[in-house]
């Protein structure tokens, strides 16, 4: 009998402690919000995917910086209150990235606003155009990252006819898109095809706009007078486009003092080729000419550019050089700034008095002098690297009186001042015309810029400097 009641005890004890157990298992775990629920305000945000804490369905506690961005959630955006105690759940309309930390603006460019019109698929944010293929019109003002609106555009093939509207459906002859072009200065942008287009281009008054892409080739009629020519009244803005200057010139100022086409007009190219053969260049005649990553190819011995004492020439990121056994020539004479130019075989002629001349960052290699001069005035000729391979002189001038922190190779001019370096200036390959400098190059930080003649940028368009300071020439060395 005793030994009974001692199995049913024992049988209670292990019923009891089963129960026990089952109440331990079955007890709800604090920290789970497998519910969706938090009751614990110490822990008050459910990770429902394991995004923050590590383990999904899982309450946290939170210590954020507030509105700060800390996931993102499908197309939620996980960010912190704003007293830093709590993550809220903001839903995105378009979509959650983290590479913008939190809700996307755009999918398409139709989200997006005139201000910004495209929708960058990288980061889905609007942003402004920076180049003309982003845009539906084919043309983008990428100085306010604007795309125009295909009615602010004339559209223009080598092959349209002149009776076609201009419209990108139906583009029109370039003769005829130039006429309505300056008839109409809400709508005086022409498109170019790409093509070869033979026709004078002529402007006494108005302004136009050339925009064009690879392909496109300006060239002149032999029956005509010029490839181009601007009168006074006229302003003309090319960019992205080649010139064939080989049947006729490029005139911006026209010819005489009489006439629709008298002395003036403005001039502004940006990544224009320009190609001349000899006595068919680019003539400045009191223009005011703009150049931005403007290159001219000569063929033989001949004047890339010439103007006249009444022009005035801003010029940055040129390549002048020559193909053939001879060099180039440039004549220009006051009021005229160059800056991270290169002369490759080619040389500068300087026929002014030296009024506002400023040569700075540009790199001369050609087989004689590389700068000469009518009259020596008050030139700035400073921090380029000049190299004449023939032996010549680089620089031919007597006294010399802003000729200061050059590299001269390799002889010096008659009297080259104190701040000036007759030596090896060390570029990369020269023989296959790679004027970028060597580590070891002189060049390296030892640019001193006057006033007003610094630049933050070079030729390729690294900023600069790279280093403690400027180096001398047309190139920066990266590291």
């Amino acid at each position: 009998m005793q030994r009974h009641r001692a199995v049913v005890a024992v049988r209670n004890v292990g019923l009891m402690v089963m129960g026990l157990l089952g109440l331990a298992c079955t007890a709800p775990n604090p920290r789970s919000c497998a519910d969706g629920s938090c009751g614990d305000p110490a822990l008050p945000f459910c990770d429902v995917d394991g995004a923050l804490g590590g383990t999904p369905d899982t309450c946290i506690a939170v210590a954020c910086t507030p509105s700060e961005h800390a996931a993102c959630r499908d197309d939620v955006d996980v960010r912190c209150n704003a007293d830093g105690t709590n993550y809220d759940l903001v839903q995105c309309s378009l979509g959650c990235s983290d590479a913008v930390d939190g809700c996307v603006t755009c999918q398409t460019n139709a989200e997006c606003t005139e201000a910004a019109p495209i929708c960058d698929q990288d980061d889905h944010q609007c942003r402004g155009c920076t180049a003309d293929a982003e845009c539906e019109s084919k043309v983008c003002d990428v100085d306010v990252g604007r795309c125009f609106a295909q009615s602010e555009v004339l559209y223009a093939s080598a092959t349209g006819p002149g009776t076609a509207p201009c419209t990108q459906l139906a583009p029109c002859s370039l003769p005829q898109a130039f006429m309505l072009a300056l008839s109409n200065g809400l709508r005086s942008t022409v498109r170019l095809a790409p093509g070869r287009y033979v026709q004078e281009l002529a402007i006494a008054s108005g302004s136009v706009t050339l925009v064009g892409e690879v392909g496109v080739v300006l060239a002149g009629d032999a029956n005509k007078s010029a490839t181009v020519m601007i009168g006074r009244g006229g302003t003309l803005t090319m960019r992205d486009l080649d010139i064939d200057l080989s049947t006729k010139a490029f005139l911006c100022g026209g010819f005489g003092t009489s006439g629709p086409y008298l002395l003036g007009g403005d001039l502004t190219m940006t990544r224009v080729k320009v190609s001349s053969s000899p006595s068919r260049a680019l003539y400045l005649y009191d223009c005011i000419a703009t150049m931005r990553r403007v290159s001219f190819t000569v063929d033989q011995a001949n004047i890339a550019m010439t103007s006249n004492a009444g022009t005035t020439v801003d010029a940055d990121q040129l390549v002048i050089t020559s193909t053939g056994a001879s060099p180039a020539r440039v004549h220009l004479y006051d009021r005229t700034r160059i800056t991270n130019s290169v002369f490759s075989n080619a040389f500068l002629y300087l026929r002014g008095t030296g009024d506002q001349v400023n040569i700075a960052f540009n790199t001369f290699v050609v087989a004689q002098t590389a700068i000469s001069f009518d009259y020596e005035g008050d030139y700035a000729i400073e921090n380029n690297v000049i190299v004449s391979t023939s032996g010549n002189v680089a620089v031919n001038c007597s006294t010399c009186p802003n000729l200061n922190h050059n590299i001269l190779y390799p002889t010096a001019v008659t009297a080259p001042g104190t701040t000036n370096l007759m030596v090896d200036p060390q570029l990369v390959d020269p023989l296959t015309r790679n004027y970028h400098l060597k580590p070891t190059s002189p060049a390296v930080n030892a640019a001193m810029p006057s006033a007003g003649l610094s630049t933050d940028h070079d030729h390729d368009g690294t900023p600069r400097p790279q280093g403690p300071a400027l180096d001398i020439g047309a190139f920066e060395l990266t590291p």
